[in-house]
């Protein structure tokens, strides 16, 4: 596998132009050539951070509560697998396994279960990949495999199914209601949509067999304003764009050049040709409030510097310049909003803490 930077450098800081070029190298393949090309993907206009190491500040957490409490015991078993929040406090609990989202509020307490049946009838999920809410009451379930986002009130009433021509990766809502998704199988990354207002954007590359693919693009989005940010789980870039598909800016991060990018390699399985990424997940969880951008990094999921395991980043959500970072431990899963940090402790149990 090979990767190829070409830059064109204005200074130190500002990049014009980053081509990725990133290539398969086969294992077992039987073409007369084991190396495939992937289609180009650029960006131009990448400007890097003033600094190239991180500040760190130290931040102070509060274990305020777990979840399920006590009263909870026997009666509800969590198998968490990711944790959300809204904007009122109210916590989120994906259990892929029971193919169900948990509602508690702000004080840990259980409100209600979304789900809880694997199918494609009303209510019902077949694949869980994202989840939000949308103002302080309506909760969004995005099922990948349905190629659908059903809605639901904070009580756990089904309200509707929204079909899509695509396969939903990740789902996010401005205040205005318009609607941001990572999209599956299509040659755009992302759609833009309010009321017939839809617009496409960001180049999928091409992979084996010349079909779109999403491998190594994967990440996390946030919303800003009217606007999307996106966050590469496996690059060190940060990018927001506009609701027309332009790029708002593009970023590095403080990680630039020091991270190993993302390899395609092509495996034989069982006589089966396939390909999988292989490569360092630099980052996690996206968030966005009172005019910050929160990144949580992978933490012992990292192949970096121990000193990197638990921090967040922290970036000024207008511009997208790097302002400083602080650790919180090894919380698994983290996930940042209202000031809060939620997190997976165990594997039945997520704990919730106060930032101060």
């Amino acid at each position: 596998m090979t990767v190829l930077y070409k830059l064109t450098c204005l200074n130190r800081l500002t990049v014009l132009l980053i081509t990725l070029v990133l290539l398969f190298v086969g294992v077992g393949c039987s073409s007369d050539s084991n190396t495939h090309s992937l289609e180009v993907l650029s960006l131009s206009g990448i400007e890097l951070q003033d600094t190239e190491e991180r500040v760190w500040t130290e931040v102070e957490l509060r274990e305020l509560f777990r979840l399920p409490d006590e009263s909870d015991v026997g009666e509800l078993i969590l198998t968490p697998g990711t944790v959300r929040a809204d904007r009122e406090g109210n916590i989120y609990v994906v259990d892929f396994y029971a193919s169900t989202i948990y509602g508690f509020n702000s004080t840990g307490q259980y409100m209600a279960a979304y789900g809880g049946v694997v199918g494609s009838g009303p209510g019902e999920f077949r694949r869980i990949l994202d989840m939000g809410v949308i103002g302080d009451s309506a909760v969004y379930v995005v099922d990948n495999q349905a190629r659908r986002v059903l809605y639901f009130r904070s009580d756990g009433t089904y309200l509707r199914s929204e079909n899509l021509d695509f396969a939903p990766i990740r789902y996010r809502f401005t205040s205005d209601g318009r609607s941001y998704a990572m999209v599956e199988g299509m040659s755009h990354m992302f759609e833009s949509k309010k009321g017939p207002d839809v617009v496409g954007f960001g180049v999928t590359p091409k992979g084996l067999h010349g079909l779109p693919s999403m491998s190594g693009l994967l990440g996390m989005l946030a919303t800003f304003e009217t606007n999307l940010i996106y966050v590469p789980r496996m690059l060190p870039i940060l990018v927001q764009y506009k609701s027309d598909g332009t790029v708002e800016y593009a970023r590095g991060t403080p990680d630039w050049g020091k991270v190993r990018l993302p390899e395609w390699k092509t495996v034989e399985i069982a006589g089966t040709q396939g390909y999988r990424t292989e490569g360092e997940r630099v980052h996690g969880e996206v968030s966005a409030e009172e005019g910050k951008i929160y990144v949580m990094i992978p933490g012992s999921e990292s192949d970096r510097d121990s000193e990197l395991d638990g921090a967040v980043d922290v970036y000024d959500a207008k511009t997208g310049d790097y302002e400083h970072s602080f650790r919180i431990g090894q919380i698994k899963r983290p996930y940042l909003l209202n000031q809060r940090i939620y997190g997976i402790a165990s594997d039945t149990t997520v704990v919730v803490y106060a930032m101060e």
